[in-house]
């Protein structure tokens, strides 16, 4: 398996034992929806979802070097943290891409995509379909055609925690996937969280760059659409339905595997998920930056491959070695309080498909 040398940064310490693990192949399936989703821009383009005979498709595994890994967890909470200032994006600006299936062009245009319309930004960053995603998610120059205020993604597994129970679960760990695989991302474990979920503490954070990325054999040309959400409340007389600000040609996606050894976490350590941060986060650098505090970071970061360009895919799962016992690994509630946890949908997701083609 090839590896890829890269840095850990934590405070004003380098940590020099971590390395990439890419993805190398990803085992999917797809669904056929019964109905089409159809609306029609400001400008007259109509716009359908789930428009072919194959839709959503969804991520059942990977294969890093001779290892496939199955999904354990899904995240339960998925927050993107918006830092709006002056003369920049305001308020929940969306940005999504979605696999086109066909475009018949006019005026006015008719743009048919494969997977189901997403109701935002979160919806399409957590889970298991794979094509659909966002562009430039860190990226707040406004010269851009796509361009918002995000400054960092967390993603809470489980408020009650995760704990390793000896070095087999240190293999486990979490997948980042991206449309192109020619951008800069950086990682940290969640350490410490409040009643909220909000992170208040990380682990160091692991800096890929863009060779660290693996190919997964899977190649898609997609549509960027971009808008304010209906209900936005920042944004009175900005509502719209999306339209689409770039269309991209065939990319391949990619994926970088990151084992919770390579997070800093160890055997019995507590940790509760990760977060995803921009290319010109760097405490060491910048020791004005603060990972807990996002508004720290800079708001003017570019859209290139070093800073702000991560086109994301939907993640905020836990991946475990095909075989490797789970057990003990996602911290559950007392007995007494089980069944009120059980009510709000705690539990493992490890979901058995059936696999198809793509």
């Amino acid at each position: 398996m090839q590896r890829m040398l890269t840095v850990l940064v934590v405070l004003c310490t380098v940590w020099l034992g971590a390395w990439a693990d890419p993805v190398a192949i990803v085992n999917t399936h797809t669904d056929a929806l019964a109905t089409a989703d159809t609306y029609t821009d400001p400008s007259g383009d109509t716009h359908n979802f789930s428009a072919g005979t194959t839709d959503n498709l969804y991520l059942d595994s990977f294969v890093v070097g001779s290892t496939t890994y199955l999904p354990l967890q899904q995240a339960e909470q998925i927050d993107l943290r918006r830092n709006a200032v002056t003369g920049g994006r305001q308020g929940d600006w969306q940005i999504i891409w979605y696999q086109r299936s066909s475009k018949a062009s006019g005026p006015p245009d008719t743009y048919n995509q494969r997977p189901s319309r997403s109701a935002g930004m979160e919806e399409s960053l957590l889970g298991d379909i794979i094509n659909r995603g966002t562009d430039n998610v860190f990226a707040n120059d406004t010269g851009l055609a796509n361009y918002n205020n995000i400054e960092r993604i967390d993603y809470v597994i489980n408020r009650l925690g995760l704990q390793a129970q000896n070095t087999a679960q240190l293999g486990f760990g979490f997948g980042i996937f991206e449309r192109g695989g020619n951008d800069l991302v950086k990682i940290a474990a969640i350490t410490a969280v409040d009643a909220s979920g909000t992170p208040t503490a990380y682990g160091p954070l692991v800096s890929y760059n863009t060779s660290a990325w693996g190919g997964v054999g899977v190649n898609i040309a997609t549509d960027v659409y971009a808008g304010y959400p209906d209900t936005d409340p920042g944004t009175a007389g900005l509502e719209r339905e999306y339209g689409v600000t770039a269309e991209v040609g065939s990319q391949q996606m990619h994926g970088i595997f990151t084992p919770l050894t390579d997070l800093g976490i160890g055997v019995g350590d507590i940790f509760y998920g990760y977060s995803v941060f921009p290319g010109d986060v760097d405490p060491v650098a910048n020791p004005s930056q603060d990972l807990v505090d996002y508004t720290t970071f800079p708001t003017n970061t570019a859209g290139g491959s070093s800073a702000g360009g991560l086109d994301l895919i939907a993640g905020g799962l836990v991946f475990a070695p095909e075989g490797d016992d789970p057990d003990g690994f996602v911290r559950i509630p007392e007995p007494a309080s089980f069944l009120l946890l059980a009510a709000g949908g705690l539990g493992l997701l490890r979901r058995r498909r059936s696999r198809g083609g793509a």
